[in-house]
């Protein structure tokens, strides 16, 4: 039995004709690229960073790191 497979990313269609791939946990840009099909196995090499993770659970600013 296939079981279903968790989106955990988004694409996007640039203006320059590129996609890109964002993780919709830590929020990085995984990839850019010219071809969308390329995405879905730089997508499943993606691990997020535990300490963003953090940051992001805990209310964290990622460039100044103070409580928002």
């Amino acid at each position: 039995m296939a079981y279903p497979q968790l989106i955990t990313s988004f694409h996007r269609h640039n203006d320059n004709g590129t996609f890109d791939s964002i993780c919709k946990h830590c929020f990085l840009t995984i990839a850019s690229v010219r071809d969308e099909r390329q995405l879905a196995s730089l997508e499943r090499a993606h691990v997020c960073d535990p300490v963003q993770l953090y940051q992001i659970e805990n209310g964290v600013r990622f460039r100044d790191s103070s409580p928002l």
